[in-house]
C-alpha cells in the first residue's frame, strides 16, 4: 500500500500551480473586456476579448505581478457596461497599446477603467452580473 501512496504524493507535489487573471460573465449577455496593467516594463492595455453569458475566460496566465489590474467592459450587442475613472488607450478593433497617455494623440481614444484591487494574489477570477 505505501508505493501507491508514494505515488500520490509525488504527483501531488508536481503537479502545475494554475495562476491566472480571469473573468467569468455570469450574465445574460456577451460582453466585450479590454485590460489595463503594468506589464513590469510599461504600462499596457490589451482587448478586446469576447466572454459569452455563463462563461469565463483567461485574460492574463501565469501567477500575477501587480496588485492593481484595470478592466473596461461593455455589454457586446446591447450597449452599457462598467467602466471606471482609470484611463488607458483602447481601439475599437483588437489591440495591444503600450502607455496610458496622449491617446488620442497616438490614433487612439481613451476609455475610462475600473481597477481591480488582487490584494496582490497569486490568481484572479473576477465575476460579472446584472
Amino acid at each position: 500500500m505505501r508505493i501507491p501512496l508514494v505515488a500520490l504524493a509525488l504527483c501531488l507535489a508536481t503537479a502545475p500551480a494554475f495562476a491566472d487573471f480571469k473573468v467569468c460573465n455570469e450574465t445574460g449577455h456577451a460582453t466585450g473586456i479590454a485590460l489595463g496593467h503594468n506589464d513590469g516594463h510599461s504600462w499596457r492595455s490589451k482587448g478586446w476579448w469576447r466572454i459569452k453569458p455563463k462563461s469565463c475566460t483567461t485574460l492574463l496566465e501565469g501567477e500575477l505581478i501587480a496588485r492593481y489590474y484595470y478592466l473596461y467592459i461593455v455589454h457586446a450587442d446591447i450597449g452599457g457596461g462598467w467602466k471606471g475613472d482609470r484611463y488607458f488607450c483602447v481601439l475599437e478593433s483588437s489591440f495591444d497599446i503600450e502607455g496610458r497617455g496622449a491617446c488620442e494623440a497616438r490614433g487612439y481614444r481613451s476609455a475610462g477603467f475600473f481597477q481591480v484591487d488582487t490584494g496582490e494574489r497569486k490568481d484572479w477570477i473576477t465575476y460579472l452580473s446584472d
